[in-house]
C-alpha cells in the first residue's frame, strides 16, 4: 500500500516543501530509504522501525520503501523522523489518507518515542500561511513558537501515542491543547540608564541621533572614559520592535536553535557583543549548511564590538558589504542562502595599544607602533562609519556631582529618538526604506535639500576634509537625523556643523 504526507526542511533562510513516500508490497522483507540523504536522514528508518514495534505498531514482514521527494535537495536533519513514522503507519492503513492531504509534519523521535523539539520551525510554519496546507504537525516543545503565526493550525505532540490519539479522535485531542495560550509581548524593563553615565551630555546627545537614524558609530578613547557603558544603554532608548521585525527576528533565532519553548518570541531588539578572538563565519554566518551569524543575530538591533582593532583584520573587512547592502548572502556548492543584516554598528577602540595617546606622560608606544595598530582598521571600512567621535576622560568634578543634579536619562533620550522615528515613518511610507541611514544617493537628493548657505558650507568640508562621495552622503543622512530629531523639516547650517563633528577621524589617522 502506497501512502504519502507533506513536509519540509529548512536550508539557511529557504524553505523546501518535501514528499515522504511509502509503500509496502510484497517481496523479501526490509526497509529501505532513497532521496539524497544525510547520514541522520538515512538512519531514521532503523529508529522508527524500532519505535513503532515499542507501541505496538511492528513493521510488517515486507519489502519497505520510504522515498523523500524530490530527489535534488540534499535532506539533512532530523526533522523528518515524525513524517516517516506517519508515512509508515498510513501505508499499513492505520491513518486514513484525507487525515494529512492538508497537513505538514516535522519533528524528531528518539527511541522512547518521544518527539523532541527542533530548529527552523517558525521559518517553515510561515511559509505554509498562504498555501493549501492548512495544518501542521510539529513536536510540543515548538508549539508556541509554530503558534506566533496565524491562520495555521497548529498540532503538538509530545510522544508517538499522541500522534496515533490524534489521527483516531482529532476533536478529543485538540481539546487537551486549550490550556497552551497564545504568546503575549512582554515590557521590557531595563536595570542600566543612560542617567547612570555622568556629564558626557555630547555623548548622551550622539546616542539619540544614532539610534533615531540607525547610524554606525565608533567611539574613540582612552580606557575607563565610558565608550562600553554608553554602548550598553543603547538598548535603552530604542523604539519597540514590530510585530513583523518580532516574527523576522525570531524566524532567525529559530533557525539558529536560541528559541526558548516557554518564550519563543523575540520581543527586545537585540545587543550582540561578541569576543574579538570570534572566526569571520562566527561574524557573517556560514557552515556547510549556511547558518545565521551574529550580523544576523543582531537584526534591527545592534552589533557591537569592542576594543576593534584586536579582531582579525579578515574579520573586520568581511563587515564591509552587509554594511552597505544590509543583507548577507552565503553561498555553497549545492544552493546560497541570504540572511538579513539590518544592524547598527557599534565599535569602540583606544587610539594605541596602551590607550593614552597622545597624553605623552601616560603613553609608552612608539610611533611605528601606533601606526601598525591604527592600521588594523581600513580606510574602505571607516569610510562605512556614519559617526565618529572622540570620547574623553570623565572628570572628577562630574564623577562627585551633587546627586540631585538631574543627569539626561534614557527616558530623555527616547523621547528625542521617538520624534526622530515618526518623522522618518511619515517621509518614507511610500519609499522602501525606514531609517535616514539607508537613504540611496537619489533618495538624498529628494529629502536632503539644502538651501545656498548650507550648500556653501558643505562644498568647503568637502573639500577641506578630503571627502569621498560615500563621507559625503553619510555627512547629509546624519545632518538629516539631526533636524529629525530637533523636529524641523528642513537642515541648516548647524545641523551641517554638527554632522561633520561627527566626522573627527584625527584619533585615527595619524
Amino acid at each position: 500500500m502506497f501512502y504519502q504526507v507533506n513536509s519540509a526542511i529548512t536550508y539557511g533562510f529557504d524553505i523546501f516543501k518535501l514528499r515522504v513516500e511509502a509503500d509496502i508490497s510484497p517481496g523479501l522483507p526490509m526497509l529501505q530509504m532513497v532521496g539524497l540523504l544525510s547520514t541522520e536522514a538515512r538512519e531514521a528508518g532503523d529508529k522508527i522501525r524500532s519505535v513503532l514495534k515499542m507501541v505496538g505498531y511492528g513493521l510488517p514482514a515486507q519489502r519497505i520503501i520510504i522515498n523523500i521527494a524530490p530527489g535534488n535537495i540534499k535532506k539533512v536533519g532530523t526533522l523528518l523522523d515524525l513524517p516517516i513514522a506517519v508515512s509508515i503507519l498510513g501505508a499499513m492503513g492505520n491513518i486514513d489518507e484525507d487525515k494529512t492531504k492538508d497537513m505538514l509534519i516535522v519533528g524528531e523521535v528518539s527511541l522512547s518515542g518521544d518527539v523532541l523539539g527542533v530548529q527552523g520551525i517558525l521559518p517553515i510554519v510561515s511559509s505554509i500561511r498562504n498555501s493549501k496546507i492548512k495544518k501542521i504537525m510539529v513536536p510540543m516543545d515548538n508549539y508556541l513558537e509554530a503558534k506566533l503565526i496565524e491562520d495555521v493550525e497548529i498540532i503538538g505532540v509530545r510522544n508517538i501515542e499522541d500522534v496515533i490519539n490524534y489521527f483516531e479522535n482529532e476533536e478529543r485531542y485538540l481539546n487537551t491543547l486549550n490550556s497552551l495560550q497564545r504568546v503575549n509581548k512582554k515590557k521590557t524593563k531595563y536595570k542600566i540608564d543612560f542617567s547612570d553615565i555622568k556629564g558626557q551630555d555630547y555623548l548622551k546627545t550622539t546616542a539619540a541621533i544614532a539610534v533615531a537614524g540607525m547610524h554606525n558609530c565608533l567611539l574613540v578613547g582612552p580606557p575607563g572614559s565610558g565608550k562600553s557603558m554608553w554602548a550598553k544603554r543603547l538598548p535603552t532608548i530604542q523604539p519597540p520592535l514590530t510585530q513583523d521585525e518580532s516574527i523576522e527576528l525570531s524566524k532567525l533565532y529559530s533557525i539558529k536553535g536560541l528559541l526558548q519553548s516557554n518564550d519563543p518570541l523575540i520581543t527586545t531588539r537585540p545587543f550582540r557583543s561578541p569576543h574579538h578572538t570570534m572566526s569571520a563565519v562566527s561574524l557573517i554566518g556560514g557552515g556547510s549548511i549556511p547558518m545565521p551569524g551574529e550580523i544576523s543575530l543582531a537584526n534591527y538591533g545592534v552589533l557591537f564590538l569592542d576594543e576593534l582593532p584586536e579582531f582579525p583584520r579578515t574579520v573586520i573587512e568581511a563587515l564591509r558589504q552587509p554594511l552597505e547592502d544590509k543583507t548577507i548572502t552565503i553561498a555553497r556548492a549545492r544552493n546560497a542562502s541570504t540572511y538579513p543584516a539590518n544592524f547598527q554598528l557599534v565599535a569602540a577602540m583606544n587610539p594605541c595599544p596602551c590607550g593614552y595617546y597622545p597624553d605623552t606622560n601616560k603613553c609608552t608606544c612608539t610611533e611605528n607602533q601606533i601606526n601598525r595598530y591604527l592600521g588594523k582598521i581600513s580606510g574602505p571600512f571607516i569610510d562605512r562609519i556614519d559617526i565618529c567621535v572622540s570620547v574623553m576622560p570623565v572628570t572628577l568634578e562630574s564623577l562627585v556631582a551633587i546627586k540631585n543634579e538631574k543627569e539626561v536619562s534614557s527616558a530623555d533620550l527616547k523621547e528625542l529618538v521617538m520624534i526622530g522615528r515618526r518623522r522618518q515613518e511619515l517621509r518614507y511610507k511610500n519609499e522602501s526604506i525606514n531609517y535616514n541611514s539607508l537613504l540611496s544617493p537619489k533618495l538624498i537628493e529628494k529629502y536632503c535639500r539644502l538651501n545656498d548657505e548650507c550648500q556653501e558650507f558643505i562644498s568647503y568640508g568637502y573639500d577641506k576634509y578630503n571627502l569621498t562621495a560615500r563621507s559625503y552622503h553619510k555627512i547629509l543622512r546624519v545632518a538629516r537625523t539631526i533636524a529629525d530629531i530637533s523636529d524641523r523639516d528642513e537642515i541648516n547650517i548647524s545641523d551641517l556643523r554638527k554632522a561633520f563633528s561627527y566626522r573627527d577621524l584625527s584619533s585615527i589617522r595619524t
